[in-house]
């Protein structure tokens, strides 16, 4: 979900981006 985006240090943007950063999507 957005709300796991604040594990990824960086922005929602950046991750959307860049999909081979180790962080919990929650299922989105």
């Amino acid at each position: 979900g957005r709300d796991d985006a604040k594990l990824y240090v960086g922005s929602w943007s950046d991750w959307c981006s860049d999909r081979s950063r180790p962080v919990a999507t929650g299922g989105d």
